[in-house]
Order: structure tokens, then C-alpha cells, then sequence
């Protein structure tokens, strides 16, 4: 039996202007907005409550860039499952979601460096934890964005 695509998925956007929310980071003139309209590669890291639009974020960011989209969870999967993405995309960029940044052990840091560095991979990782406190320094130069919960009349307008 398969499994149904989750209704968060079907509905998720796909461009900046649908998304809402997060207009400190978002509205035009600002950082991550020209980040991402201007095609800048630049690995980020974005934290903040669950369904802030982190996740969004990243699959919006892959979607405008025009590059292949990949989730790894740092809490649940091993290092054969990210080696099994990186090797999916032998001659192309994508972006790397990376769940749960803040469970990412070293050796999957070490790992991941070379790819980050070379361009390889695009990093989006998203954390629901103070980043300064939780993730490890062989993580590189990322910038990191904090999300906040979107207020409710913000969601009913969509």
C-alpha cells in the first residue's frame, strides 16, 4: 500500500508571493527575499516553531532556482540514505532540506562539507532549536534566519 501524499504537501507553494507570513524575511528589499529572486547560493539555516514555513521556504527556494528539491532528517535517517541523495545528482546543484539540523552528528557534517563548499549542495536546514546553542561549527557560514508563528488573520486570507 502506498502512502498518500500529506495534504500539507499538495497545498505547500510554490512561489514567494504565495507565501504568508515571515515578511520580516520575506517582503521585497529584504535579505532572504533578494537571496532567492536573485539566485544567490546561499546555504541557510532557519529556525523557528513547527509550521512557521521553514519547510516551505526551502521547497519555494528550489522551485525559483530551478534545482532539484531533496529532504534528509537528521533525527531519523543515516548517512547511506544522504549518500544515496548526494549520488542521485552526480552532475547538478540541488537543494538539501536537512530536517532537524540540530541532531546532525559530526560525521555527517564532515561529510556534507566538501558538497557544501564546492557548490554541490545548497543547504536549507531547519531546526526548531536556538541555533547558536545546538549546531556544530563544521556546519559553514550559513546564514541563519529566525522564523516566528504566523498570526491566524495572516492564514485566513489565503
Amino acid at each position: 500500500m502506498a502512502f498518500k501524499q500529506p495534504l500539507a504537501d499538495l497545498m505547500r507553494p510554490t512561489t514567494l508571493e504565495q507565501m504568508v507570513g515571515q515578511e520580516h524575511l520575506l517582503a521585497p528589499g529584504w535579505p532572504l527575499y533578494q537571496i532567492i529572486t536573485e539566485h544567490l547560493s546561499v546555504s541557510l539555516l532557519l529556525w523557528g516553531p513547527p509550521g512557521s514555513g521553514k519547510t516551505t521556504l526551502a521547497y519555494v527556494m528550489s522551485q525559483t532556482l530551478q534545482l532539484p528539491f531533496e529532504k534528509f532528517n537528521a533525527s531519523i535517517q543515516n548517512k547511506s540514505q544522504l549518500q544515496k541523495l548526494v549520488d542521485a545528482h552526480p552532475d547538478e546543484s540541488f537543494v538539501l532540506l536537512l530536517d532537524e539540523i540540530h541532531r546532525l552528528t559530526k560525521p555527517l557534517q564532515d561529510y556534507l562539507l566538501p558538497y557544501l563548499e564546492n557548490g554541490h549542495i545548497l543547504l536549507v536546514g531547519t531546526t526548531t532549536e536556538n541555533p547558536i546553542m545546538a549546531i556544530q561549527p563544521a556546519v559553514p557560514a550559513a546564514k541563519s534566519l529566525s522564523f516566528t508563528r504566523s498570526a491566524p488573520r495572516k492564514l485566513n486570507r489565503c
